[in-house]
């Protein structure tokens, strides 16, 4: 079966937008979907920041790039009048997987919704266990509290970002394409593309259907 590698950040609006489009193919084609994370901006202080009045022109004129792509991929997209600092939540969520791949997944989606639908901050230890605590069990969201204060968790995420670059990515999101275990270089999906791209990619690829 094909199996996709995303290379994604839940600090990334494209991100987002990327990986709603292609879960939702999920029940029509046959494939599997791993996350890796890239934390893009680490510049970011690690609470977020809130948009001073200087750089709010700046970040509208983003969102509205952002929210016309959304309206053309049918995702509903509220953005925060932030910017998060994806770190803690990236390595709640890489912690999780390792024992727990479909909470994760749950995990992170519920993360993205929380941004940039609902608006709500992402950045915080209290914030991401706000989001967590009604998609999880406890022992669930006692990982995700131990990784949003975890040296070792962070080390995880840095090792993740390695990954990445050693597989050229240097921005997200980005779709990896593997047939058997050989990837497909040439099968390479970047950014907030439509359903389309990647149905054309799964039939050149001679992808089934479920």
């Amino acid at each position: 079966m094909l199996r996709i590698v995303v290379h994604s950040d839940l600090g990334c609006p494209f991100c987002y937008l990327g990986e709603t489009t292609l879960s939702r193919l999920q029940d029509e084609w046959a494939f599997t979907m791993e996350w890796e994370p890239f934390e893009l901006h680490p510049e970011v202080p690690e609470d977020g920041v809130d948009v001073s009045e200087k750089a709010a022109e700046r970040l509208e004129q983003l969102y509205k790039q952002v929210l016309w792509v959304a309206g053309t991929l049918k995702v509903p997209m509220n953005p925060p009048r932030s910017i998060p600092n994806s770190r803690r939540a990236l390595c709640a969520v890489l912690a999780l997987r390792e024992e727990h791949r479909d909470a994760s997944d749950t995990l992170r989606t519920a993360l993205f919704k929380a941004c940039y639908v609902d608006g709500l901050g992402i950045s915080r230890p209290d914030q991401i266990a706000a989001v967590a605590a009604p998609v999880l069990t406890e022992q669930q969201l006692r990982i995700v509290q131990n990784a949003t204060v975890s040296a070792e968790a962070l080390l995880a995420l840095r090792e993740a970002k390695e990954r990445g670059f050693d597989a050229l990515v240097t921005g997200v999101p980005v779709f990896r394409f593997f047939a058997a275990d050989d990837e497909r270089l040439d099968y390479r999906v970047m950014g907030a593309q439509p359903a389309e791209v990647f149905e054309r990619v799964f039939a050149a690829l001679e992808v089934g259907r479920r």
